[in-house]
């Protein structure tokens, strides 16, 4: 890792640095030394680090994973905040369970704070659970077979994502000139006249929207001869001669309805008290 460049690259706006341990993509296991001076540099440049050890189960190859809460240095230990879960390792990405945990109970804190949500997932909790208690040996097996993929050209590869680095960070260079620019007069009036042009690009959209989503023409008035589907004020109406039926959601709002050619209906509800969204569909034969 190249600690001048880290190091130069962060400045009084940045708060935070994430880092990927083990990384991602690459799989390379940083050191305790390399995890100690990064913690260093954040420590003293007063950012919070972010360790993403989200991948610390597939270490392959004989690698070591150093979990970056064990350094001895515990002053750089409290001025991060450790992620995990149980997602990658056991491909469980869709029950949304994770964690983090710090030495620093203000950090934790201050998440809390900014609205972080502490609701438990119960199906992600039972499926972790059931991941690190009887899981291990399946583990076990997968990890040679993740050993044994292609050679990846790691030298090329980390070419490319050198040169994308820096050519993020010259887009970012140039937002921030740009931004000086317009503070100082020089050119303001190209950024307003494209922010003018995004602000009447966006009110196109949000027209085309409101009439692409207002609520069906009723069609009452047009009798045709077999059942007929129509919008209603709270609800999806099915009418045959002088029989009815009503698919209804009292008080919802943000109703939505779609129609298709075939005369088939559907409506899209949101209750106001929970949230809820419900979805009738009537489908004509």
């Amino acid at each position: 890792m190249d600690f001048e460049e880290l190091e130069r690259h962060i400045s009084e706006e940045t708060k935070t640095l994430i880092l990927c341990n083990p990384h991602n993509p690459t799989g390379n296991c940083w050191s305790a030394q390399d995890l100690a001076t990064v913690g260093e540099i954040c420590t003293k440049r007063g950012v919070v680090l972010l360790v993403d050890e989200i991948h610390c189960d597939l270490v392959t190859n004989g690698h070591k994973y150093t979990p970056f809460s064990t350094l001895a240095n515990r002053e750089i230990v409290s001025n991060s905040i450790t992620f995990k879960s149980a997602s990658k390792s056991f491909s469980l990405s869709a029950m949304k369970c994770g964690w983090m945990f710090s030495d620093n109970p203000a950090y934790i804190a201050k998440i809390v704070e900014f609205g972080h949500s502490q609701d438990f997932n119960t199906i992600g909790m039972v499926a972790t659970g059931a991941a690190y208690t009887r899981g291990e040996d399946w583990l076990r097996q997968v990890l040679p077979d993740l050993a044994e993929t292609p050679e990846v050209p790691w030298n090329r590869l980390a070419a490319e994502m050198r040169a994308n680095i820096r050519l993020g960070l010259a887009a970012g260079e140039c937002v921030g000139a740009a931004r000086e620019n317009d503070e100082a007069g020089d050119f303001g009036w190209l950024t307003r006249g494209r922010a003018a042009l995004a602000m009447a690009s966006l009110l196109v959209l949000v027209y085309s929207g409101l009439i692409l989503q207002r609520p069906a023409p009723e069609a009452a008035a047009l009798a045709p001869e077999g059942p007929l589907v129509q919008a209603t004020e709270n609800g999806i109406q099915v009418r045959a001669g002088d029989s009815a039926f009503r698919l209804m959601n009292a008080g919802a709002k943000a109703v939505t309805y779609s129609a298709s050619a075939d005369g088939s209906m559907g409506a899209r509800y949101v209750d106001p008290q929970t949230g809820y969204v419900t979805i009738n569909n009537v489908y004509v034969q």
